[in-house]
């Protein structure tokens, strides 16, 4: 899974990722993205239910591994074209710079990959609140987890239904590598008559997947950076960067290691 997303988004072709998948019929199925039935909570247990016609209006419900969006006249994602663009200038401060954001991101990537919760601070705690909602629900929702950055600190949370305190410190996220293997000896067991994963493998696999989109946006505002140095005719360049706290820190922080330097 790494190598699939590194050669995808990171300055490989999009062929070459596909390649690594197994699209064969016996996996063909669970390519489908969203089911026309779900399990629905209603606060004691699950029970099935049809969707709403509203929850199956999606554009693409299979995983597009045959139609996909990529760069412009190139066989890559976007963010693997800003990528190569840059190695192909005679620059090579740029190309530097091109290689050392993308082993920088990576790092960032295998830091969170490692430990999920203790990472999750730089994104709002949604990873760790997700992972109590699909699987310690009764401790989800006996708990006040309106702000999920503050759980992510605390060792217990009080009760709201009694005295009790849950010890959700010691509730922890799998790391990615183990919450492959989980996923991988689920679909070991999938049958008719177990016909999904587990809540757990299924949360798990949302995580990975986000670790790593989350972490695009780092990466492609990086290169967007450099690719306007790149083609600008002037040595002064003036670059603003509007987005969230997260990605404007670790885009200046790159920045800043290199010689730029801070003006408020």
């Amino acid at each position: 899974w790494d190598s699939f997303f590194v050669e995808l988004f990171f300055g490989g072709k999009i062929e070459t990722a596909l390649s690594m998948l197994d699209l064969t019929e016996r996996t063909l199925p669970y390519s489908h993205l969203r089911s026309p039935i779900l399990q629905h909570w209603d606060g004691e247990g699950y029970s099935w239910k049809e969707r709403n016609d509203d929850e199956c209006e999606i554009t693409m419900p299979l995983f597009p591994f045959k139609r996909h969006l990529k760069a412009k006249g190139s066989p890559t994602t976007w963010t693997s074209q800003l990528f190569s663009a840059i190695m192909e200038s005679e620059d090579a401060v740029l190309r530097e710079l091109a290689t050392s954001s993308k082993n920088m991101i990576l790092e960032h990537i295998q830091r969170q990959s490692m430990d999920p919760k203790r990472a999750d601070d730089e994104f709002g705690g949604d990873w760790f609140l997700a992972y109590l909602r699909e699987c310690h629900r009764d401790v989800y929702d006996d708990i006040d987890h309106t702000d999920p950055v503050e759980l992510l600190k605390k060792t217990s949370a009080q009760s709201i239904t009694g005295y009790a305190k849950h010890k959700i410190g010691n509730i922890s996220i799998p790391s990615l590598e183990e919450g492959f293997d989980i996923i991988n000896q689920e679909m070991e067991t999938v049958s008719l008559e177990k016909p999904r994963l587990s809540n757990q493998a299924e949360v798990l696999a949302k995580i990975i997947i986000d670790v790593y989109v989350q972490r695009l946006v780092d990466f492609a505002a990086l290169m967007k950076v450099l690719l306007i140095i790149q083609e600008s005719e002037t040595d002064d360049v003036a670059i603003f960067l509007y987005a969230g706290t997260c990605h404007t820190r670790v885009v200046s922080e790159f920045f800043s290691k290199h010689g730029f330097k801070r003006k408020c």
